[in-house]
């Protein structure tokens, strides 16, 4: 996780207060402002951020928008002492997890994490499952090609779904049992 917030007071007492691996995270940054935050997300890539929105040097908004251009995996959870219309609007672009407002209720943060690294935790499964799958298709598809006599409309199936070329090229594959 990466918790940007200029106010150490809000920032250190989260860090803190938080049993941070009840929801999976083990590595915790910190930033004092939205460009230093940007400047960590470039080598630390966060699961999930919990940001400010206003900060000196950049606003969160405007790290969340760069960090998802980057980065488009991450959760963001906003924290903000002003409901403003625009923030709120912004927010939902961004696909936010949760929008927190200031002085920060630690049950509503806790909600709101347990809700991100739901969402990360699940989208690592369908990866993984969709990895799992062309594993799966590329064995077919080798088999197929190894065989004596493949089947070509299978192999042509096979081959689109995997976006593996069959066009302008030649394919040589030996048994040497």
């Amino acid at each position: 996780i990466l918790v940007a917030d200029d106010e150490d007071y809000t920032r250190e007492g989260l860090i803190e207060s938080i049993c941070w691996e009840s929801y999976g995270i083990d590595e915790i940054m910190q930033a004092v402002n939205g460009a230093e935050a940007l400047k960590i997300a470039k080598w630390f890539h966060p699961d999930i951020v919990l940001t400010d929105i206003r900060m000196p040097k950049m606003d969160g908004i405007a790290f969340a928008t760069q960090l998802m251009k980057e980065n488009p995996d991450s959760r963001i959870i906003f924290m903000s002492g002003y409901m403003e219309i625009e923030y709120l609007k912004s927010a939902i672009r961004l696909s936010a997890v949760d929008y927190i407002e200031k002085p920060i209720d630690l049950s509503v943060v806790e909600t709101a994490l347990r809700k991100a690294a739901d969402e990360i935790r699940e989208k690592k499964r369908s990866k993984e499952a969709t990895q799992a799958s062309r594993e799966v298709q590329q064995q077919k598809l080798f088999r197929l090609l190894t065989s004596k006599e493949p089947d070509k409309k299978t192999v042509e199936k096979l081959a689109g779904e995997l976006d593996f070329p069959l066009q302008h090229c030649l394919y040589v594959c030996l048994n040497l049992l």
